[in-house]
C-alpha cells in the first residue's frame, strides 16, 4: 500500500528547537513522534517513493494580521525536500522556491516573537491573514482576601490551533514565555495577544512555592490568579503480597497546582499518603514487574481509609514473533515500543483497577534487539492472566515500521502489512481522521479486517474529508463497504420516511467471521465526526424494498460515535437467517420533521353553549425519533364566566426538539331562548306572528341566559341595548298592550330578577314601520328581533 499524499489541511506540526522554531526531523522521527505525543501505538506506513516530478516550483503569498501590521515577517520552512529560511518584503509578500510534490511546514515569527506554524503543499498559495491583535489582556493576582498582590512574578504563554485562511486550514500559534511582574494594584497588562476563539492564555505564578495556573483568552479577559493555601487529606490502606510503589495522582479539580505524592509501603504493605481536599484521584500502584495499577478513589473531601487492596500474581508469557512472507522468523528486528493496558480487576470489594505497563526505546537508533534467529522476544517479567488487557509492539522491519497487538499469553507475529477485504482502497482509508485510524484504537484502519473508514455522503475523500468509520469486534470481518446515496432510486426506489435524514447516506455491509455465531448479537459501530442531531439509525431492506428504524434500546448515541445492536437471522439482518453473516444497508440519521399533531372534540367556527362544550383532546405520532413525551392542549380566550372566543393549541415535541402545533378556534355562548313577551320572538315562539305596538308606546324588551342545563346564568358585564334600525314599511295593526313603564335612557339593560329587561321610549314619528331591536352579551353574541309600530 502506497502512502496518500498528505493535503494542506492536517497542519503537520514537527517538534520545535525552542519558541518560534520548528524544525522537520525526518519521515522516521516523525513518526516516532507521533507515537509519543499521542500516547498510542501507531502503524506507520511505507517510506515516501521518490518520483521523478523534482522540479522546483514557486510558492509565494502575501501575509497580514487583522490588525493591520504588516511586514517584514521571517519565515523558516522545513519538509521533505529542504529546509531554509526567508524574510518577507514591508507589505508582507514572499517567495520561496520549493520542490513539487513534497509537504512543507512553514513557521511564521511574529513581531512579537512568537511563532505561527502551518502545514502546506507548494501547490498551495494564497493570503496568509492572521488574527488580530490585543493590548489589553490583564492578569490579576490576589490574596486569599481577594487583594491584589503587588510585585508578584507572572509567566504568560499563548496556544492553540484555530482557522487561519481557507486555503490553509488549520494553525498552531504559540508565543514564548512573557515574564512580568504585578503592580500595586496586584494587575499587569499583557499586550501583543492573538483575539480569536481557540486561543488560550495561561497565566502562572509561583507563590509560597506553589504553583498555579489560569488559563482565558485574549481581547480584554481579566485572568485572575489566587494563591489560597491547600487544604490537605490523609489517605491510607494497605497493599497485600510485594511491597509495591504507591503514588496518588489527582485527575481533576485542583485549586493548586498538583503535585504527585509517593511512597514506598511498609513491610505490612501499609501505605498513607495527602493530596488536595476536593480534588479527583486516583492511587497508581506499582508491582514488582514494573506495570502500574492505576485505581480511582473519586473525590477525596476527608480522610479516607482504603479496603485492603490484593493484586493480581497470576502472570503469563508473551512473545513477539516478527516473521517473513512465508512465515519464517527473522531474527535482529528492532523492537521500538512494547506496552501492556486495560483491564479491569477486582482488587477489593469496593475498587477495581486497570493495568499499565510500558517499555520503550528513548534511541531510536538504538532499540530493543530481538533475541534468537527463530525471530522470537519475550516480554520480561511476564503479564498478568487477564484477557482484557492489550499487548502492543512496534518494530522497524526493513525501515517500515508495523505494530502488532494481541493479548497476554498470545504468541503475537509480525508480518507483511495485511490487506482487508471491505472493498475501500486502502489509499481512501488512509485518508480518514488520525492519519487512517478513524477508530483511534492505534491501527491504520486499512490493516484491519474489521475496521474500515469510507468518505461520508457526497465527500470527495482524501485527508480533512467528512469520514464515517465503521468497526465491528474482533475476529469479525467487513465485507462488500459502500455508501448508498438514499436519494438514488435506482438503489433506492424508496424514500425514507419523513423527517429521516440520513447525512452519511447507507453504508452498505456484510458483517461475518469466527466472531459471528450463529443467531448472536452483534455490535458495530459507527464514527463520525460529530453526533449532533442524531437521533437513531434507519435501515434499507433491499430485497422488500422497505425502510425501519431499530428500537431505541438498540442504538447509544455518543459524541463522535454511534453503536447499534444487529442480531444474526433477527433484529437489523437483513438476510432474516441465522447463518453466522449479517447483512446491514443502514445509516445514522437526524430527525428534520416535526411531529404530526391531531386536535380532538372541538371543531374549527363552531358555536357551543356554555357546558355543552366537548372535552378537548389531542394526538400526536412521530415516524422518526419519536416524541419526547405526550402531546399537550393549552386553552386560551373567554372570561371567566367560560364564554367568548377561544382558541385550543395542540403541541408535541420528538426527541429530536422538533415541534408541531394545531390551533383550532371556537366559541362558547349563553343558551339564547329569545326575547320574552311582550315580545313575540321567533326564537322562543317558532312560528309566531310579529308584535305590533302602539307608537309613542314604551316596548318592554326581556329576556334571561341559561347554560345548556338550564340553569340561569348572570353575564359578568351588563348586556347593552343595540340602537333600534328602520326594516322598512309595515301596516299590520296594533295586537299588543301599551305598558305604562318609565322609559330607559342610556343603552344598558337592567337586571329585574333573574332577567333583563330595557324599557324602549318610542315616537309616534316611528309609526307605520319595523324596527330591529337587540341586546349585545359578553359571550360575544349579539340577539335581535323585529317590532312593528302603527
Amino acid at each position: 500500500m502506497s502512502e496518500p499524499r498528505r493535503s494542506a489541511n492536517l497542519g503537520l506540526r514537527l517538534g520545535h528547537d525552542g519558541p518560534g522554531t520548528l524544525v522537520y526531523k525526518g519521515e522516521f522521527m516523525r513518526r516516532l513522534l507521533a507515537i509519543v505525543l499521542s500516547g498510542l501505538v501507531l502503524i506507520g506506513a511505507a517510506a515516501p517513493v521518490a518520483t521523478a516530478d523534482t522540479l522546483p516550483v514557486q510558492f509565494s503569498g502575501v501575509i497580514t494580521d487583522l490588525s493591520g501590521t504588516s511586514g517584514p515577517w521571517t519565515i523558516a520552512y522545513a519538509g521533505s525536500a529542504g529546509t531554509g529560511q526567508v524574510v518577507t518584503d514591508a507589505a508582507g509578500a514572499f517567495s520561496i522556491d520549493l520542490t513539487a510534490d513534497a509537504f512543507y511546514a512553514l513557521t511564521i515569527a511574529d513581531v512579537w516573537s512568537g511563532g505561527v506554524s502551518v502545514g502546506v503543499d507548494p501547490v498551495d498559495a494564497g493570503v496568509i491573514v492572521l488574527p488580530g491583535r490585543v493590548d489589553s489582556t490583564v492578569v490579576r493576582v490576589e490574596d486569599t482576601n481577594g487583594v491584589g498582590v503587588a510585585g508578584e512574578p507572572v509567566d504568560v504563554t499563548q496556544s492553540g490551533s484555530v482557522s487561519l485562511s481557507p486555503a490553509l486550514g488549520l494553525f498552531n500559534y504559540f508565543s514564548p514565555v512573557v515574564h512580568v511582574v504585578t503592580g500595586a494594584d496586584g494587575n499587569v497588562v499583557v499586550p501583543g495577544l492573538f483575539d480569536q476563539a481557540g486561543l488560550s492564555v495561561w497565566a502562572q505564578t509561583n507563590h509560597k512555592s506553589t504553583l498555579r495556573n489560569r488559563v482565558g483568552t485574549a481581547g480584554g479577559t481579566v485572568l485572575t490568579v489566587v494563591p489560597p493555601e491547600p487544604v490537605l487529606v490523609n489517605v491510607s490502606g494497605s497493599v497485600a503480597g510485594a511491597t509495591p510503589w504507591v503514588q496518588l495522582i489527582p485527575v481533576s479539580g485542583c485549586v493548586l497546582w498538583c503535585s504527585v505524592d509517593t511512597v514506598t509501603p511498609d513491610g505490612s504493605g501499609a501505605f498513607s499518603l495527602s493530596g488536595e481536599k476536593g480534588s479527583t484521584f486516583e492511587l497508581a500502584i506499582r508491582d514488582t514487574f514494573g506495570g502500574t495499577w492505576r485505581v480511582p478513589l473519586g473525590a477525596v473531601d476527608g480522610d479516607l481509609v482504603v479496603d485492603p487492596l490484593t493484586l493480581p500474581v497470576a502472570r503469563v508469557q508473551t512473545r513477539v514473533r516478527v516473521v517473513d512472507s512465508s512465515g519464517q522468523g527473522v531474527g535482529g528486528v528492532s523492537l521500538l515500543d512494547v506496552r501492556a493496558e486495560g483491564g479491569s480487576v477486582p482488587l477489593s470489594a469496593s475498587l477495581a483497577g486497570s493495568y499499565q505497563w510500558y517499555l520503550a526505546s528513548t534511541d531510536p537508533d538504538s532499540p530493543f534487539p530481538l533475541t534468537g534467529a527463530d525471530g522470537y522476544y519475550v516480554l520480561p517479567g511476564g503479564l498478568p492472566d487477564d484477557p482484557s488487557i492489550t499487548v502492543s509492539v512496534m518494530a522497524s522491519i526493513n525501515g517500515t515500521m508495523s505494530t502488532v497487538t494481541g493479548a497476554p499469553g498470545q504468541t503475537l507475529t509480525f508480518g507483511n502489512p495485511p490487506t482487508d477485504t471491505d472493498g475501500i482502497d486502502s489509499v481512501v482509508e488512509g485518508g480518514a481522521p488520525n492519519n487512517g485510524d478513524g477508530n483511534g484504537d492505534g491501527l491504520p484502519d486499512a490493516y484491519q479486517a474489521n475496521v474500515t473508514s469510507l468518505p461520508a455522503l457526497g465527500s470527495p475523500g482524501g485527508a480533512g474529508a467528512d469520514y464515517v468509520t465503521v468497526a465491528s469486534s474482533p475476529q469479525t470481518t467487513l465485507s462488500s463497504v459502500a455508501v448508498i446515496d438514499p436519494s438514488d432510486r435506482e438503489q433506492v426506489p424508496v424514500e425514507p420516511p419523513a423527517g429521516v435524514t440520513l447525512p452519511g447516506g447507507l453504508v452498505n455491509l456484510v458483517l461475518s467471521g469466527d466472531g459471528v455465531g450463529v443467531g448472536s448479537d452483534q455490535t458495530i459501530t459507527i464514527y463520525v465526526t460529530s453526533t449532533e442531531g442524531v437521533v437513531g439509525y434507519a435501515k434499507y431492506n433491499t430485497e422488500t424494498q422497505e425502510w425501519s428504524l431499530l428500537p431505541s434500546d438498540r442504538v447509544a448515541i455518543f459524541p463522535n460515535r454511534v453503536e447499534i445492536r444487529l442480531t444474526d437471522g433477527g433484529i437489523g439482518d437483513d438476510d432474516g437467517v441465522a447463518n453466522g453473516t449479517i447483512s446491514d444497508p443502514g445509516g445514522i440519521f437526524t430527525d428534520t420533521a416535526a411531529p404530526v399533531v391531531g386536535l380532538n372534540g372541538v371543531v374549527e367556527g363552531r358555536k357551543y353553549v356554555l357546558g355543552a362544550a366537548p372535552t378537548i383532546t389531542c394526538t400526536a405520532t412521530d415516524a422518526a425519533s419519536g416524541l419526547a413525551g405526550p402531546c399537550t392542549v393549552t386553552v386560551s380566550g373567554g372570561n371567566a364566566n367560560g364564554v367568548g372566543a377561544f382558541a385550543a393549541t395542540a403541541s408535541a415535541t420528538d426527541t429530536a426538539g422538533n415541534t408541531a402545533t394545531t390551533v383550532t378556534h371556537y366559541k362558547v355562548v349563553y343558551r339564547w331562548k329569545g326575547f320574552q313577551q311582550p315580545i313575540d320572538d321567533p326564537a322562543s315562539a317558532p312560528g309566531g306572528t310579529m308584535s305590533v305596538f302602539k307608537s309613542g308606546s314604551t316596548v318592554p324588551a326581556k329576556f334571561s341566559l341559561t347554560n345548556a342545563a338550564g340553569a340561569e346564568v348572570s353575564p359578568l358585564s351588563t348586556p347593552t341595548w343595540t340602537a333600534p334600525t328602520n326594516e322598512g314599511p309595515t301596516s299590520l295593526p296594533v295586537d299588543e298592550a301599551a305598558y305604562a313603564l318609565t322609559a330607559d335612557s342610556g343603552d344598558v339593560y337592567k337586571a329585574t330578577g333573574r332577567a333583563w329587561q330595557y324599557n324602549w321610549k318610542t315616537s309616534k314619528a316611528m309609526g307605520g314601520s319595523i324596527w330591529r331591536v337587540g341586546v349585545r352579551l359578553d359571550d360575544g353574541e349579539v340577539h335581535f328581533v323585529k317590532i312593528a309600530l302603527r
